[in-house]
């Protein structure tokens, strides 16, 4: 009978199993930032004078039982948790928000973990007028809901990945883009202070044109500038639209070569019925990357 591992080759070798390193480098805590694959991904990044709420997580490698407490939290920030013990229980780690609520900030955080004192990194993003988006994690995110809107436009509650959205009005005729700049308009007031070129993102939801007689279009114009008409229209069962509905998202994108750091004016002219704006992007380079819409430095 053929042995079952002729020759002892290697190919018949038991494999090899990963196993823990038992560097000392190991046996203690550490810190998990948000974003780990951002160029951010060590950092809990806050936009100054806006209240929002990250999260950290408190690691412990020993694979014994450790006990963690804050060692200082300034003014400024609150813990959702100020000690705990990390275990077999939690699966070695605990998660903690850390909320800041907009002011003055002091000395940074720091906990305690065994012998381990672990140090996050806080960053301060400049901020802007409490009613202007701002930068946050260098991308810029405003919902629909957040233009001054012309008449033309209508809220659209419970629709969208805010809660609600902008939709051109049902009744709306028509617009040549010969005279874009005449539909009704909404006006995005915005303050960035990165120098890198950025990427204007349109998110609207996937709708087909209301009637034969009708496109999809908007126009948009930044600071004054040329406008430009941009078509969301899509035809029948087509992969570019089973692709919006799985995403419940219809996205266009522009590249910004150019934008100075400081206040901005975005309008977004409808030019047919039924489009509908969920929310505005314009991330600069080394931004996040999100599954979804990302985080606003106007929400908590």
């Amino acid at each position: 009978m053929m042995d079952a591992a002729p020759r002892r080759l290697p190919v018949f070798g038991a494999p090899l199993f990963p196993t823990y390193d038992d560097s000392p480098s190991r046996r203690d805590c550490a810190l998990a930032y948000p974003t780990p694959l951002s160029p951010r991904s060590g950092t809990l990044a806050f936009t100054s004078g806006r209240a929002e709420t990250k999260t950290i997580t408190i690691i412990n490698y020993a694979a014994r039982a450790l006990a963690w407490s804050a060692a200082s939290v300034s003014a400024g920030f609150k813990l959702s948790a100020l000690a705990g013990e990390l275990n077999d229980e939690n699966g070695f780690e605990q998660r903690v928000k850390v909320s800041y609520d907009g002011s003055k900030i002091g000395e940074a955080l720091s906990f305690q973990c065994g012998t381990a004192k672990l140090q996050p990194k806080v960053a301060f993003s400049r901020g802007a007028a409490n009613d202007v988006a701002t930068e946050h994690e260098q991308i810029i995110t405003m919902p629909a809901t957040q233009a001054v809107a012309a008449k033309g436009w209508a809220l659209v509650p419970g629709l969208g990945s805010y809660g609600a959205s902008m939709r051109a009005k049902l009744s709306l005729e028509s617009i040549d883009a010969s005279v874009a700049p005449s539909g009704p308009a909404l006006d995005f007031a915005f303050a960035s202070h990165s120098k890198e070129a950025a990427q204007l993102k349109l998110v609207a939801l996937p709708v087909h044109v209301l009637t034969s007689k009708n496109q999809l279009r908007i126009a948009i114009s930044l600071d004054g500038g040329p406008v430009e008409v941009i078509d969301f229209a899509t035809h029948g069962r087509s992969e570019e639209w089973k692709a919006n509905t799985l995403t419940n998202t219809a996205v266009r994108t522009r590249a910004l070569a150019s934008l100075k750091p400081g206040p901005h004016r975005l309008r977004v002219h409808a030019l047919d019925p039924g489009f509908v704006l969920d929310r505005i992007e314009i991330s600069f380079e080394g931004a996040a990357k999100y599954y979804g819409k990302p985080p606003s430095a106007n929400q908590d």
